[in-house]
């Protein structure tokens, strides 16, 4: 099955600057800054609420903060025309300057009680030492308060264990040994490996259950995968899924800094770690069960990832955004890549790099920054998963860099096999 993604929409940010699409959201004023967007009940009101990390929040110490918005079922947040961030339901303030707390968030059930817990990223946190990060488990307590308001009060936190390694920059949450209790995958991308200075790592931490659930140092970590290249920054997306449908959720991660070799500076990559049933993974990128690499130098791609089942055959298919991809010579204008799933059970999954993507969506214009984020979702709940993209750098009349986002329902197409030749063609906006 071969399908198209046609252009429905773009959304364009307000202001000059905004770079709107890069997960970044001004409420009434306030600009609020993270890794993380995030939509689920965490009242159990059967109404989705939305909670924002805002890790240079507060009045430029970047203390950070995370916010919690409940929803009222009428699709917004409350009942003003403008949402107020100092109004907020919940928030949480990180403990101290520079601590770059919300950073990250990811949302699961830790203590499996039925209510939806935060964890939270705090990358610039001292505690081990300068930079080292931390992340914070906080269990949700139920009503009326849910959650305290500083990271002070959280259940849990888990500390890096190297200076300046950023630990916490990008956190991520699934079963990943297979007993039920959601673990936790956590990115440090300025991790120090060897000789190769910023090369970035990933921690994997089992959950243990009450009273601790997970242990305090990145250096009791389950495992810690290693990247191995220079300034790569390996551990800025990760996410966990079962890529191959052998019911063990694996790692796929973008590593957008990642250079193939002299003539690919900062042509990207995406990884993918196989799960080997007990919950272990390769231990470093260059054992990686697949690797998806840019085939132009500083594209960048795995700015953005997300996998869904596209082509309708029960197989997880692969986006990928290369935000300074630049087809024809127009600078930094942006792509994202589509790679349909072999449907093998072993690697490779995908085309070994860009060149063999499947789709190609190009950005509108150079300097758009196309590709920066990216998601998978049924938005209009007929045809099946439609792909957004955000293009930060988007330029709305003479306002610079307000961005955009792109919405592309899918068009599916019934009488062409996916992995026939003629699939492999590009389409640019």
């Amino acid at each position: 099955m071969a399908l198209d993604f046609v252009r429905r929409q773009r959304i364009d940010g307000e202001n000059a600057v905004d770079r709107f699409g890069a997960y970044s959201i001004e409420v009434d004023g306030e600009v609020i800054v993270g890794a993380t967007g995030e939509v689920a009940d965490i009242n159990n009101d059967g109404f989705l609420d939305l909670i924002v990390g805002a890790g240079f929040a507060e009045n430029g110490e970047d203390i950070g903060k995370v916010y919690i918005f409940f929803g009222n079922g009428t699709g917004r947040f409350d009942d003003s025309p403008i949402l107020s961030a100092a109004n907020a339901d919940i928030i949480i303030e990180g403990q101290n300057p520079g601590d770059f707390f919300g950073a990250a968030v990811a949302i699961t059930d830790i203590n499996n009680d039925g209510l939806l817990d935060l964890v939270i990223g705090a990358p610039g946190t001292d505690f081990a030492a300068a930079n080292a990060g931390s992340v914070y488990v906080f269990l949700n307590q139920g009503g009326p308060n849910y959650f305290p308001t500083s990271a002070a009060g959280a259940n849990r936190r888990i500390d890096g264990n190297q200076a300046f390694a950023e630990f916490g920059s990008f956190v991520a949450t699934a079963d990943l040994n297979g007993d039920g209790l959601a673990d936790l995958a956590v990115g440090a991308p300025l991790f120090d490996v060897g000789p190769a200075p910023d090369a970035g790592a990933i921690f994997t931490f089992f959950n243990l259950g009450a009273p601790n659930f997970f242990v305090n140092s990145a250096a009791s970590a389950n495992q810690t995968i290693f990247g191995a290249v220079t300034d790569e920054g390996f551990g800025v997306n990760i996410l966990p899924v079962d890529i191959n449908s052998d019911g063990f959720i694996d790692l796929v991660v973008g590593s957008p800094l990642h250079s193939p070799g002299l003539t690919l500076l900062s042509a990207g990559a995406v990884y993918i770690f196989l799960n080997n049933g007990l919950g272990a993974f390769p231990t470093s990128i260059t054992t990686a069960s697949q690797r998806i690499t840019g085939s132009q130098a500083g594209m960048q791609l795995g700015a953005c990832i997300d996998v869904a089942d596209l082509g309708g055959d029960g197989d997880l298919d692969l986006i990928a955004g290369a935000p300074t991809f630049s087809p024809d010579g127009a600078t930094d204008q942006g792509a994202l890549f589509i790679f349909f799933n072999s449907g093998s059970a072993t690697p490779p999954f995908f085309g070994a790099n860009s060149d063999l993507a499947e789709r190609r969506i190009d950005g509108e214009n150079p300097d758009d920054f196309f590709g920066q984020s990216c998601h998978i979702a049924n938005m209009d709940q007929t045809n099946g998963p439609d792909i957004l993209v955000g293009a930060t750098r988007f330029d709305v009349g003479l306002a610079e860099n307000v961005g955009a986002v792109y919405l592309f329902p899918e068009r599916r197409r019934r009488h062409l096999p996916k992995q026939c030749s003629q699939c492999r063609s590009q389409i640019g906006w």
